[in-house]
């Protein structure tokens, strides 16, 4: 969600509380994916620590003046290759490369 947030010029949130207790289920699983190891050294996104904090988490990310869109940004290009607007080609390439 912050890749295409970034690519829109837009900051993201994302929650960081578990909002329902399960056992089956704990919020920071998702943030143990290896993806979210290249966010080291970058703060691209505003995190929402509870149910309490979503209006003044939400208020910061449209007003706060030191905005983690530059982050957010060096995120995707470490996730996305570039350009961007040559993803389709990209795509058709590995498509064909698996089709032979």
């Amino acid at each position: 969600m912050a890749h295409d947030f970034a690519v829109m010029g837009k900051t993201s949130c994302y929650i960081n509380y578990n909002p329902v207790k399960s056992k089956d289920w704990n919020i920071h699983k998702v943030y143990q994916y290896v993806h979210f190891e290249s966010m080291e050294g970058l703060d691209p996104v505003y995190w929402i620590d509870s149910v309490e904090a979503i209006a003044k988490t939400l208020i910061s990310a449209i007003d706060d003046e030191r905005n983690k869109l530059p982050d957010a940004k060096n995120w995707l290009e470490k996730i996305v290759k570039y350009p961007l607007e040559d993803a389709n080609k990209r795509i058709w390439q590995a498509i064909e490369t698996v089709v032979g």
